[in-house]
Protein backbone atom coordinates (compact mmCIF):
# COMPACT_ATOMS: atom_id res chain seq x y z
CA UNK A 1 0.00 0.00 0.00
CA UNK A 2 1.37 3.41 -0.97
CA UNK A 3 1.99 6.12 1.64
CA UNK A 4 1.40 3.76 4.54
CA UNK A 5 3.03 4.79 7.80
CA UNK A 6 3.93 2.19 10.35
CA UNK A 7 5.07 3.31 13.77
CA UNK A 8 7.16 0.58 15.31
CA UNK A 9 8.27 2.48 18.38
CA UNK A 10 5.51 4.60 19.88
CA UNK A 11 7.77 5.72 22.74
CA UNK A 12 10.25 7.16 20.26
CA UNK A 13 7.40 8.95 18.50
CA UNK A 14 6.21 10.36 21.86
CA UNK A 15 9.74 11.64 22.51
CA UNK A 16 9.78 13.40 19.14
CA UNK A 17 6.45 15.07 19.93
CA UNK A 18 7.76 16.08 23.35
CA UNK A 19 10.86 17.56 21.76
CA UNK A 20 8.69 19.51 19.30
CA UNK A 21 6.58 20.83 22.19
CA UNK A 22 9.71 21.94 24.02
CA UNK A 23 10.98 23.73 20.92
CA UNK A 24 7.53 25.22 20.36
CA UNK A 25 7.54 26.65 23.89
CA UNK A 26 10.96 28.20 23.26
CA UNK A 27 9.67 29.74 20.03
CA UNK A 28 6.65 31.17 21.83
CA UNK A 29 8.85 32.67 24.53
CA UNK A 30 11.28 34.14 21.99
CA UNK A 31 8.43 35.61 19.97
CA UNK A 32 6.81 37.19 22.99
CA UNK A 33 10.14 38.69 24.01
CA UNK A 34 10.52 40.04 20.49
CA UNK A 35 7.09 41.66 20.73
CA UNK A 36 8.08 43.26 24.07
CA UNK A 37 11.28 44.60 22.49
CA UNK A 38 9.37 46.05 19.57
CA UNK A 39 6.95 47.80 21.88
CA UNK A 40 9.88 49.48 23.68
CA UNK A 41 11.07 51.20 20.51
CA UNK A 42 9.98 54.84 20.35
CA UNK A 43 8.99 54.79 24.04
CA UNK A 44 12.11 56.64 25.13
CA UNK A 45 14.40 59.27 23.66
CA UNK A 46 17.07 56.59 23.27
CA UNK A 47 14.95 54.80 20.67
CA UNK A 48 13.52 57.64 18.63
CA UNK A 49 14.12 58.97 15.17
CA UNK A 50 14.11 57.61 11.66
CA UNK A 51 16.03 54.41 12.42
CA UNK A 52 13.82 53.57 15.37
CA UNK A 53 10.73 54.05 13.20
CA UNK A 54 12.09 51.72 10.50
CA UNK A 55 13.01 49.09 13.10
CA UNK A 56 9.63 49.42 14.76
CA UNK A 57 7.82 48.90 11.44
CA UNK A 58 9.93 45.79 10.71
CA UNK A 59 9.28 44.35 14.17
CA UNK A 60 5.59 45.14 13.84
CA UNK A 61 5.42 43.35 10.49
CA UNK A 62 7.05 40.24 12.01
CA UNK A 63 4.88 40.42 15.11
CA UNK A 64 1.71 40.64 13.06
CA UNK A 65 2.56 37.27 11.50
CA UNK A 66 3.71 35.67 14.75
CA UNK A 67 0.26 34.63 15.97
CA UNK A 68 -0.32 32.74 12.70
CA UNK A 69 2.96 30.89 13.08
CA UNK A 70 2.21 30.04 16.72
CA UNK A 71 -1.26 28.78 15.81
CA UNK A 72 0.06 26.62 12.95
CA UNK A 73 2.73 25.01 15.12
CA UNK A 74 0.22 24.35 17.89
CA UNK A 75 -2.17 22.68 15.43
CA UNK A 76 0.63 20.53 14.02
CA UNK A 77 1.62 19.25 17.46
CA UNK A 78 -2.04 18.49 18.25
CA UNK A 79 -2.30 16.64 14.94
CA UNK A 80 0.75 14.51 15.77
CA UNK A 81 -0.58 13.68 19.24
CA UNK A 82 -4.00 12.72 17.89
CA UNK A 83 -2.43 10.65 15.13
CA UNK A 84 -0.35 8.73 17.65
CA UNK A 85 -3.36 8.18 19.94
CA UNK A 86 -5.39 6.89 16.99
CA UNK A 87 -2.55 4.63 15.88
CA UNK A 88 -2.17 3.12 19.37
CA UNK A 89 -5.94 2.60 19.69
CA UNK A 90 -6.24 1.07 16.22
CA UNK A 91 -3.22 -1.17 16.79
CA UNK A 92 -4.73 -2.41 20.06
CA UNK A 93 -8.03 -3.16 18.28
CA UNK A 94 -6.21 -5.09 15.54
CA UNK A 95 -4.24 -7.05 18.12
CA UNK A 96 -7.40 -7.84 20.08
CA UNK A 97 -9.24 -8.94 16.92
CA UNK A 98 -6.33 -11.15 15.89
CA UNK A 99 -6.26 -12.79 19.33
CA UNK A 100 -10.03 -13.40 19.22
CA UNK A 101 -9.74 -14.87 15.72
CA UNK A 102 -6.86 -17.11 16.83
CA UNK A 103 -8.88 -18.32 19.84
CA UNK A 104 -11.91 -19.01 17.63
CA UNK A 105 -9.77 -21.00 15.20
CA UNK A 106 -8.27 -23.01 18.07
CA UNK A 107 -11.76 -23.86 19.33
CA UNK A 108 -12.90 -24.97 15.88
CA UNK A 109 -9.81 -27.08 15.18
CA UNK A 110 -9.78 -28.65 18.68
Amino acid sequence: MKNQVTITNTEEFKEVISSLEHSFNKIIEAGRNQIKNANRINETDTWSGKTAKVMYEKYKMLNDNYSHIEYSLELYIKFLKKSLEDYIRLNAEFTNNMEETAEALDVVSG
